[in-house]
């Protein structure tokens, strides 16, 4: 769905049209984004999603890791060290929970 909206809506290569930035670093990639803002209060209520996505991380936390894995780590682009430990949220592991 993410990818229907970022190419459709703004013209960009979707589909057959877009290019494999990994085997062809010449062509443009005209790649296209679709950034949406959802209001969860439209859906349900706050403490409730807040509790939905709180059992699922546990669960996916809890879930059998890879041979040699551990944890599941947070992925370091997802904010910068200083932003990360000033909102408290810890990152013990770099290593991956699953393979690319």
């Amino acid at each position: 769905m993410i990818g229907l909206l970022a190419g459709s809506l703004n013209g960009a290569a979707m589909g057959s049209e877009t290019v494999d930035f990994n085997a062809d670093d010449t062509t443009a990639t005209n790649t296209g984004h679709a950034i949406v803002a959802i209001s969860i209060a439209a859906f349900s209520a706050i403490d409730d999603f807040k509790r939905r996505v709180d059992k699922l991380v546990r669960e996916i936390r809890r879930s059998k890791r890879m041979p040699g894995v551990d944890r599941c780590g947070c992925r370091e682009s997802r904010a910068a060290p200083s932003s990360r430990s000033a909102r408290g949220w810890a990152c013990p592991s770099r290593r991956p929970c699953a393979r690319a």
